[in-house]
């Protein structure tokens, strides 16, 4: 007598699983490959505004560049578990197709589990999971399976990283130093890289002796590129309040307020800044004069 056929899916429905668990594939690689690229670029650009507020120090860069490279070290190993340590089985993918087609109820994944024999009860008749499979597996084939892979969280990652391609292009096109700059002390945070500002300021003594008690001046060359050109100024004696001052043609004036102790005055042009060392001294005053006539 020839043996009965093995309890087992139609074709047609592992086709159909086959189907969802190609696009759940492309859709979730997709994202971890989009969130990969998107935490190194948003890290990279953490750092470029970071450094246009201040010279972010070397522990400071290496944070910033940890946090990308651990962003995209998580959407790997996301990714990882997923498809190679922990792959869906088709349970797993009945599962899904369930949570989004409740008119099916338990029968999707009751037939999976019949047509796997170590889920399958012993004193179950052949015959009978063979129609229960084949009943269920012409339901079954009525839904449609792709919604269980919804493409919107795709989507979503593409116009993300899409957006920040743009501005990425944008800014090595109409800023190529500052980008060069900025990705080079991002990749070597410990390296001695100096910060490029797109302000510069000239020449300044690195200590000023200044009347003491009495206002005085500090006079600030500046250059700025072409695509910022800052209006103001502001000079901060300390714990003091700041004082501003408009940048007239390439150069800017403070008047600071009188001081009786030494301290820092520190120059915040743009994204530049400066600290001058600022030493009161009495004025040398005449205190007794002598003369011999004849």
């Amino acid at each position: 007598m020839p043996s009965e056929p093995q309890n087992s899916l139609p074709d047609s429905l592992r086709e159909r699983f086959s189907a969802l668990e190609q696009r759940l594939w492309r859709q979730e690689t997709t994202v971890a490959v989009c969130g990969a690229v998107g935490s190194l670029a948003v890290s990279a650009g953490l750092l470029f505004i970071s450094d246009r507020l201040w010279d972010t120090p070397p522990l400071g860069r290496t944070i910033i560049t940890g946090l990308g490279i651990g962003g995209a070290a998580w959407f790997a190993w996301r990714w990882t578990h997923t498809w190679v340590l922990r792959r869906r089985d088709v349970r797993a993918l009945a599962n899904l197709v369930q949570k989004h087609h409740r008119k099916l109820g338990d029968r999707l994944l009751g037939i999976v589990e019949l047509a796997d024999d170590s889920k399958r009860a012993a004193d179950i008749s052949p015959a009978l999971c063979r129609a229960a499979i084949q009943q269920v597996s012409v339901e079954a084939l009525t839904y449609d399976f792709s919604i269980a892979a919804p493409a919107k969280t795709a989507n979503r990652w593409r116009s993300i990283i899409g957006a920040l391609l743009v501005a990425a292009i944008i800014a090595a096109v109409v800023i190529p130093l500052a980008t060069r700059n900025v990705l080079a002390r991002w990749a070597v945070p410990f390296a001695a890289i100096p910060r490029y500002t797109f302000v510069s300021i000239g020449n300044l003594p690195a200590e000023l002796i200044v009347p003491h008690g009495e206002i005085f001046e500090v006079i600030c060359p500046v250059t700025a590129e072409s695509i910022w050109k800052p209006s103001s100024a502001t000079a901060q004696f300390g714990q003091q309040r700041a004082v501003s001052t408009k940048v007239t043609g390439s150069t800017a004036t403070f008047r600071v307020p009188g001081q009786t102790q030494r301290g820092t005055l520190l120059i915040k042009v743009g994204d530049a800044s400066r600290s001058l060392k600022i030493v009161p001294t009495y004025r040398p005053a005449l205190r007794e004069m002598m003369a011999t006539i004849e």
